[in-house]
């Protein structure tokens, strides 16, 4: 089902652009985290040079900026009142909580920047198509999007599956990604897409550096791979057998599971023999928070408590640890690139002041998704506005415009986004996250960890 989310109007253009260059803080700006231990502070993105880019509106003149103006190209999703951006993911299926999240972050966003006068004389309009997960709905929903709508581009084009079924035909229309939820291979090969969330190689990188202080050695890591049957969930498999064992660590036989799943016994007991049989202290998991908090559940009844489970973004999400069983949670973290909301930086004091000032997102504002959203939005901007310097805004005048965009300041909401890095890997930088019982706490920042990754960055 395709649907435009309402987003108000204002009057005064581009005022929003100041704004976020205002909340942006510089690399030493403390951050800290709330009610955390002192040693747990995460600092607003130290690990990132001092050089940033600022958004375009403060490079020169606002009126320059204000006065600047771009034709209509409604074939590229520009009409004379709006501009058309695509949202393409998983709003009821299984993968839904952490979808919509990063939905409502860009819409949030948009919602922002058009009650402050919206860009380039127009509102910002998200246009959405809910796949439920499905690789064959992700397909059909790209074709509407592109051929029926004609959005600008895609904010968001999340599914695996569903991003191996369409990109070949990205580079057959030029309509680029920004910020897709998946760190699959595609999304870093493929040149139309700008990822702001780290590669699955990246996150496997950090997840067995971790693993590594924890038990005492690369080489006494034995651990077991646990993924969708999706598949980025093959990447995910590969990437840990990989880095394991080229580390020094031991991979035993991968567990698939299904997202959709309401009983996960089988897989629960198949760890447990693992553990039992072949001596795994260790459980390298992806996926997602439904699946987690069955499969958890599962773990729990198998007696697999004190297992240790590293993971990728899902398990950065507070749901999985409040709905979970704690005796499986309390050995449990994730990994990821964006900075929880309730961890203070300039960029999350921003977002939550404008979250709490319209009283709606609620809950789901509290997911990272929301945070990865929002941040797409303001690159989403930054683009357009670079773009529309060239005298038109177009699929292939943002494409080039987005290459240009490298260390971006997020106001410590990520790391500084570098779309130079190979593969468009722009949020590369990763780190872990544990959970103190009542909210999301940073290991260390971003730049404790880089030495992991495979990436090099």
């Amino acid at each position: 089902m395709t649907k435009k989310l309402p987003l108000r109007r204002a009057l005064i253009a581009l005022a929003s652009i100041s704004l976020v260059a205002a909340a942006c803080g510089s690399d030493d700006d403390d951050s800290t985290t709330t009610d955390a231990p002192a040693d747990t502070e995460a600092p607003a993105a130290t690990d990132a040079p001092a050089a940033t880019d600022a958004p375009a509106s403060t490079d020169g003149d606002e009126s320059d900026m204000a006065e600047l103006e771009v034709p209509d190209n409604p074939d590229n999703g520009v009409t004379s009142d709006e501009i058309l951006v695509g949202w393409l993911g998983d709003a009821t299926g299984p993968t839904a909580s952490t979808q919509t999240a990063h939905r409502d972050g860009a819409a949030a966003y948009f919602e922002k920047v058009n009650q402050e006068g919206g860009v380039l004389g127009r509102e910002l309009t998200l246009v959405e198509f809910d796949d439920a997960y499905v690789a064959e709905d992700t397909l059909i929903g790209f074709r509407k999007l592109v051929d029926d709508d004609k959005i600008l581009n895609f904010i968001g084009l999340n599914n695996s599956s569903g991003i191996d079924a369409v990109a070949p035909q990205l580079e057959e229309v030029g309509t680029p990604v920004i910020g897709s939820q998946s760190g699959s291979t595609t999304t870093h090969e493929n040149d139309y897409f700008w990822n702001t969330i780290a590669s699955y190689a990246d996150m496997v990188g950090v997840v067995q550096g971790r693993l590594a202080e924890e038990l005492g050695g690369a080489d006494k890591i034995v651990a077991i791979p646990v993924a969708l049957t999706v598949a980025s969930g093959d990447q995910w498999i590969e990437a840990v057998n990989s880095t394991i064992t080229d580390r020094g660590g031991t991979v035993t036989e991968a567990v698939r599971y299904d997202a959709r799943a309401d009983d996960l016994s089988a897989e629960a007991i198949t760890i447990a023999g693992l553990v039992e049989d072949k001596g795994a202290n260790a459980i390298v998991i992806h996926g997602t928070t439904k699946p987690f908090i069955v499969l958890f559940t599962a773990l729990d009844a198998a007696g697999v408590t004190e297992t240790i489970i590293g993971g990728m973004t899902g398990l950065v999400q507070p749901a999985v640890y409040q709905e979970a069983p704690e005796a499986v949670t309390d050995t449990a973290w994730g990994t990821h690139t964006f900075t929880p909301i309730d961890i203070d930086t300039p960029g999350n004091v921003e977002m939550r002041e404008f979250v709490e000032s319209e009283g709606k997102w609620g809950d789901t504002s509290k997911s990272i998704g929301f945070v990865q959203g929002w941040v797409n939005g303001k690159i989403q901007v930054e683009a357009m506005i670079r773009a529309a310097e060239t005298g038109e805004l177009s699929r292939a005048s943002l494409q080039t415009a987005l290459g240009t965009i490298t260390n971006f300041d997020t106001g410590g909401q990520s790391p500084l986004i570098d779309f130079s890095r190979p593969g468009h890997n722009g949020g590369a930088n990763v780190r872990p996250y544990d959970w103190d019982g009542t909210e999301l706490v940073a290991v260390g920042d971003y730049a404790e960890w880089t030495e992991f990754l495979p990436s090099g960055d």
